[in-house]
């Protein structure tokens, strides 16, 4: 007999997120994910009506902050 249960899918593997789960990751809201999106400096696709952001530019735009001289 198959296993009926319900797994919650671990999103430490996806290739895509959405933008709670980009949040979530960044340890901020998604309002501020979506103003990152909107200004260009996380780019996202479109699959059908959905947005999803690439983990990839997560990883990027960490980098591209980690590079940056602080602000004194």
């Amino acid at each position: 007999m198959p296993n009926t249960q319900h797994i919650k899918a671990d999103n430490s593997a996806a290739l895509c997120l959405t933008y709670r789960e980009a949040a979530q990751l960044l340890k901020c809201c998604e309002r501020v994910v979506w103003g990152l999106v909107q200004s260009g400096e996380i780019r996202a696709i479109r699959l059908g009506r959905a947005v999803r952001i690439p983990r990839s530019e997560i990883e990027r735009f960490i980098e591209s902050r980690l590079n940056r001289p602080a602000h004194p």
